[in-house]
């Protein structure tokens, strides 16, 4: 009686070593033939303007120069972000949901009105908000807690006045459909 073995299948890593390895490797030698075509056709310029004609300069002070200043980038970036959290569970009814909470931040207003770059107020505002809560006491516990051990309502409504108006939609396999957005919630609708 002849005994079969069974074949391994391949599991998940080695499925990735197999299949996503090569396109990762192609991805990385494009990613770093971008840069290098870029330090070599912005070198002359570089070269000209910034590093000092009198005195030596490494390879790093050339790749320094040739890129641009991130400081100096806002003022230049035009359009919004949207800073947002899709939320899977179970209903109040006990039903599957699907929800997605967001607010949006337009470039132009936050370099105008802060001085800064929609998505870094974006980054920074979300704390700056939970520690006005935990210092009104609006929040508050012993210990260590996450965000979401904490009333959410005091928060959007919060962003809100900080100019952050939020939105929620319902998400569901077949469609999208605002649910609320911050004047409702607000309101009490």
């Amino acid at each position: 009686m002849a005994t079969m073995t069974k074949l391994a299948r391949p599991g998940t890593w080695q499925r990735l070593q197999r299949d996503g390895l090569p396109v990762v490797v192609i991805l990385a030698a494009a990613l770093v033939l971008w840069y290098v075509a870029a330090i070599w056709m912005n070198a002359a310029g570089a070269i000209e303007r910034v590093l000092p004609t009198d005195a030596p300069w490494t390879w790093q002070d050339l790749v320094a120069a040739t890129l641009p200043d991130p400081a100096q980038l806002g003022e230049r970036m035009h359009g919004k972000t949207c800073a947002g959290t899709w939320i899977k569970g179970i209903g109040t009814n006990g039903l599957s949901r699907e929800v997605y909470l967001y607010h949006v931040a337009d470039n132009a207003t936050t370099m105008r009105e802060y001085g800064c770059q929609a998505v870094v107020w974006q980054t920074a505002l979300n704390p700056v908000v939970a520690l006005e809560l935990i210092a009104s006491g609006t929040w508050w516990g012993a210990g260590v807690h996450s965000p979401e051990a904490f009333d959410a309502l005091p928060f959007l409504e919060l962003l809100t006045e900080y100019g952050a108006p939020h939105q929620i939609q319902e998400r569901s396999p077949f469609s999208v459909s605002v649910l609320r957005d911050s004047a409702s919630f607000a309101s009490g609708d």
